[in-house]
């Protein structure tokens, strides 16, 4: 075998809410939970001990120990050696020269090891990839490459392996091709968030969170510095909470305040609504760390009759609140836009056309981010926007018991 170079990406485990694949997850049983046969495997997923370098181990369905969901995939390697012991899942389909991310999330008390292998041509020829290795940790990490498949690509395999003596669990494995444009269900609310900056609110906890940002034009690479995002709506509005990671809280640049297009100069957040999911038009909102928002508003062209008509048309600016927090290492904000502003209120089942955006200038250094993967040098690209679905039915706050 020989590796091959990829882009890597391991970070600790943040737990602001229930996260979830936005894009089309190729692989069976992913969270690694459904164990019909009770053989202690996962559906989906193969056992197997090297026993011919003298591999001894053992594997069980934890419900005791899970990162998300109801359980994990604990695996024990109780020899002394370097033997893998393994689960592994195959054939997976693959284009040629497509790019995929592969992640899942890892706690150890041994050495582990996660390795992709690409199947090629007609043959059993393959070649493997080290998506992620390491030793003891003291949580949850995350685990998570780029790997692009070569012109003779047919089908991959995912590995997750104890490489040495002591148990390691798996959780959340995922391979999926970047340039799918994601969706995420946006849930219904009885009572809305109130939007002051703080997203702790409890109505966001039964929320899907957007996670994973994507460098602008960066070849599907993930954002050095990582944002997270969440939608609600009710039948008054939609919510937009925002959660960015900032190392360098002192350089955020935060100068504009209330309604100034200079909000695009600072560190900020920006989310595009095709509204008509046409991939034409849009409403751009965008909010600063230091509070300041500004909008702006392209008509899509299903609503004209011609070019001409569309390309006259006036776009009204919708009314909109926003607010901003800033925390130790983070800064938060949170949108209300109110649907009388925007065509009125959707149905449940309505489909729209969302990209999520973040500028970050704290590093002395324009960084770009994206939630759909965008190869282009601006955001404003609406036939790349993923797409969010407004769900029925209401979700009610958590009660909690003291």
């Amino acid at each position: 075998m020989r590796s091959m170079p990829i882009a890597l990406t391991i970070c600790l485990a943040l737990a602001w809410c229930t996260s979830a694949f936005a894009l089309n997850n190729l692989l069976q049983n992913p969270s690694l939970e459904l164990d019909e046969d009770a053989d202690g495997v996962a559906d989906g997923w193969a056992p197997d001990i090297n026993k011919a370098q003298a591999a001894e181990g053992s594997f069980a369905i934890d419900t005791s120990v899970t990162r998300d969901g109801k359980a994990s995939q604990r695996i024990e390697h109780t020899s002394d050696n370097a033997a893998w012991v393994r689960v592994s899942q195959e054939p997976v389909e693959a284009e040629p020269e497509a790019v995929y991310r592969v992640s899942c999330w890892v706690k150890s008390q041994g050495k582990y090891e996660v390795v992709l292998y690409e199947f090629q041509g007609g043959t059993q020829k393959y070649v493997g990839t080290t998506i992620g290795s390491g030793e003891k940790t003291a949580d949850w990490v995350h685990v998570s490459a780029l790997y692009t498949t070569s012109a003779e690509a047919r089908f991959l395999k995912l590995s997750l392996i104890a490489t040495g003596l002591g148990t390691v669990w798996y959780d959340d494995a995922s391979i999926a091709r970047i340039t799918e444009r994601p969706s995420v269900k946006v849930q219904r609310v009885s009572e809305a968030p109130v939007v002051d900056g703080d997203i702790s609110d409890a109505a966001w906890r039964g929320s899907t969170e957007i996670d994973e940002m994507l460098v602008l034009q960066g070849g599907g690479e993930l954002a050095p510095v990582q944002t997270r995002a969440r939608v609600l709506w009710d039948d008054q509005a939609v919510y937009l909470a925002f959660d960015c990671d900032e190392p360098n809280m002192a350089g955020l640049l935060a100068a504009a305040t209330g309604d100034d297009p200079h909000v695009w100069a600072d560190d900020c957040v920006e989310v595009f609504l095709d509204t008509e999911h046409d991939r034409s038009g849009y409403v751009h909102l965008g909010i600063g760390a230091g509070g300041g928002k500004w909008q702006e508003r392209t008509i899509g062209k299903e609503r004209y009759a011609n070019w001409y008509a569309w390309l006259g048309a006036e776009a009204p600016l919708p009314v909109w609140q926003a607010a901003v927090k800033r925390g130790e290492g983070r800064w938060t904000a949170e949108a209300r836009l109110p649907f009388e502003h925007i065509g009125g209120t959707p149905g449940a089942g309505k489909v729209w056309g969302l990209q999520v955006c973040r500028t970050r200038q704290a590093s002395g250094q324009e960084e770009n981010s994206t939630w759909s993967y965008v190869d282009a040098t601006k955001y404003a690209r609406p036939e790349r926007f993923g797409t969010m679905v407004f769900a029925g039915g209401v979700a009610q706050r958590p009660q909690f018991i003291a």
